[in-house]
């Protein structure tokens, strides 16, 4: 396994926004920590409650197309 992270002298900080969790980049977020690619991740807490009802129960994601 490659040490990504050995011989690099800087700090690498993550900052994104609450809605990219939720539109599907939380796999690559995660697997970038898991592998210890960043030491500060910075976000925002807007939309939370979209994300706690996506928890209650089955979400669908539709089609926005309005060409029917």
């Amino acid at each position: 396994m490659i040490k990504w992270r050995e011989d690099k002298k800087c700090n690498i900080f993550l900052g994104y926004t609450s809605n990219m969790i939720s539109c599907g980049v939380r796999e690559i977020i995660k697997y970038l920590c898991e592998h210890k690619m960043v030491d500060c991740i910075v976000t925002t807490t807007g939309g939370i409650e979209e994300d706690i009802i996506k928890c209650m129960a089955d979400f669908y994601v539709g089609t926005f197309n309005n060409n029917d």
